[in-house]
């Protein structure tokens, strides 16, 4: 609820402070004084478009600021929302929300000293304060919000959470395999280029250190000549040529033999030469090898370019290095592995669509029944209603459109589930697939004998709005607190007592009355009927000082309201007959009250 408002520098406000009750809060005063101000500073505070000439003049910045207060489900919604923003939240509950309007358009607004977004503000906003008077019904105007309301009146909000609940299951079960079909579509190609290039791998077969391996060879094989000219020469001045190297040494042998047969030290110098014979005609032995295995076949050339191309191709499209290619088979591999199981998740998937399917179009064609139901008996509780608000003549209709699961194609359901506002549409154009169900309903009306009921917002003026509104909310009966209903803890009516007075005044006042024993109301009125039914009565009063108009607001009990009253009544509170007109209306309203309170009592007593 709305438990303080401070408006500084605001159109003709200076600086005003207003501490708000539960029940039945009314501002009176006389026409001008500021009492619809206030309703405006109070819409500009919650998300509403301000202008630089909204400021008082001859300032240069307005401040805005109230402090509201909410039960706990609600609460836990509002601290949800700004938690997500980095606003921090209060131990006592309360949250303060302050604007601040300057004249160079750079205007900002914080929530618990928390700067925040203007959009942030509008997304608390319906769980804060509604404003219905003249020019403002965004509840009524909005067709989505009859839903609600008939929902309320039907009390179904339980088989409506169940939908809801159901809607998200299936929503969130067609996203994923959604995603999964996606996901499967995409690297289908992706699946096709991998079993490509794993057999064009596979194919080519290379091997570690084949590249290199066939680069030597293929540089002997150009230079095959020149290394048979090398190894031969080295091979016959080794052992062949006359003068051969093993020949001289065979003659140094021979000498060396003798010296030893003279001198045994020399025996050592024989051996070794030995050795070295031996050496050099394995060395020799091996070139001839070698001379003979050098190949200077031109096809041979051409197989290893061929593999060699071979090589570079797969070494451009993959890795740098042949012996990387075991790796990368394997990573593919294991690609086609992770898509082999998101092929067999979709079955899975498609099985719990299927289940939330089930589930859901059962409850959302009971829901649609219960609807049904209850729209005849809201129209006529209506109707009846609307006469006691000088609407005598009213008319006032229950539209419900429901769709069916069978008119319905799979791509309608699949933009139901895809945008979750249920903007998929049958033949008639009404979801199926929605959080709310599968149906739509819209409230017709027209005030005039002979004239046909059609949209709130085409045929219903300011005024009748708000005594609509009022109306539906004495029938819906909203329970204060309460989780899932339609509405914001506090409801102002501005002039909602427009065109009317005496009986019907009283009518109105009664309502207002009936609807803030569930929520706090804020009503301005110029009704001494209506006036007369209030928790709190604050007058609004505009006066001239240091050549400035000032407003203030006054809180009113006792002699003070009566005097208020009987203004209100005769255009002065000095005149005694409207003094005790004024009293005997608060008397009257205060036993209504006791009446209404044994009444309520006995029947909790005598079920």
């Amino acid at each position: 609820m709305l438990r303080y408002v401070n408006i500084h520098n605001f159109a003709i406000i200076e600086k005003i402070s207003i501490s708000f009750g539960e029940g039945l809060n009314l501002l009176t005063g006389e026409t001008g004084a500021g009492k619809s101000i206030i309703v405006d500073a109070l819409e500009v505070l919650l998300g509403g478009r301000s202008y630089h000439n909204s400021i008082r003049s001859g300032e240069s910045t307005s401040v805005l600021e109230a402090v509201f207060e909410l039960p706990s489900e609600k609460g836990k919604r509002v601290e949800e929302i700004l938690q997500s923003v980095g606003v921090e939240i209060s131990e006592d509950g309360e949250w303060v929300i302050r604007r601040e309007i300057n004249m160079n358009g750079r205007n900002r607004a914080f929530i618990n000293d928390r700067l925040v977004t203007s959009s942030t503000i509008k997304s608390i906003q319906p769980d804060l304060l509604e404003i219905h008077g003249q020019g403002e019904h965004q509840i009524l105007s909005a067709v989505e919000s009859h839903l609600d309301l008939l929902d309320h009146y039907s009390r179904c909000e339980s088989l409506r959470r169940q939908v809801d609940s159901a809607f998200s299951r299936w929503r969130t079960a067609h996203e994923a395999l959604k995603n999964l079909d996606s996901y499967v579509r995409e690297n289908e190609r992706l699946a096709s280029l991998l079993r490509f290039q794993i057999e064009e791998i596979e194919r080519t077969a290379p091997r570690a250190g084949e590249y290199e391996e066939l680069e030597s060879e293929k540089h002997l094989i150009l230079h095959a000549e020149r290394a048979l000219e090398l190894s031969v020469g080295a091979y016959n001045d080794l052992y062949e040529n006359d003068q051969s190297v093993l020949q001289q040494l065979a003659s140094i042998g021979r000498r060396l033999s003798e010296l030893a047969r003279l001198d045994d030290r020399a025996a050592t110098a024989l051996n070794d030469l030995e050795t070295v014979r031996f050496t050099l005609t394995d060395i020799a032995h091996g070139l001839l090898r070698y001379s003979d295995s050098i190949n200077f076949s031109p096809q041979r050339l051409g197989e290893i370019e061929n593999r060699l191309s071979e090589l570079d191709q797969l070494k451009r499209k993959y890795v740098s290095r042949v012996d990387g290619f075991d790796a990368l088979v394997q990573e593919m591999y294991a690609q086609l592995r992770q898509l082999e199981v998101a092929t067999a998740r979709r079955e899975e998937l498609a099985a719990e669509v299927e289940d939330a399917k089930t589930e859901y179009e059962p409850h959302a064609l009971r829901l649609s029944a219960e609807r049904r139901n209850a729209a005849p008996l809201l129209e006529s509780q209506m109707v009846r209603e609307l006469r006691e608000v000088a609407l005598e003549n009213a008319a006032f209709v229950v539209r419900v459109e429901s769709a069916r699961p069978g008119s319905v194609s799979t791509n309608a359901v699949d933009n139901d589930l895809a945008s979750g506002a249920g903007d998929g549409r049958n033949g008639s154009g009404i979801p199926f697939m929605s959080p709310h169900g599968a149906d739509r309903a819209e409230f017709l009306f027209s005030a005039n004998v002979g004239e046909k009921p059609r949209p709130l917002a085409k045929v219903a003026s300011g005024g009748e709005l708000s005594r609509l509104m009022l109306t539906l909310r004495n029938v819906c009966g909203y329970e204060r607190g309460s989780e899932h209903g339609t509405g914001a803890e506090t409801i102002i009516f501005d002039e909602v007592d427009t065109g009317i007075g005496g009986r019907v005044a009283e009518a109105v006042g009664r309502r207002l009355k009936s609807v803030a024993e569930q929520r706090q109301v804020l009503c301005v009125t110029h009704q001494p009927q209506i006036a007369r039914f209030a928790h709190h009565h604050y007058v609004v009063t505009k006066a001239v000082s240091r050549g400035r108009t000032v407003v203030s607001v006054g809180q009113l009990s006792g002699e003070e309201r009566i005097g208020e009253l009987a203004r209100m009544i005769g255009g002065s509170e000095s005149i005694e007959a409207a003094r005790q007109t004024a009293r005997w209306m608060l008397d009257a309203a205060s036993e209504s009250v006791l009446r209404k309170g044994r009444k309520k009592r006995s029947q909790q007593a005598h079920p």
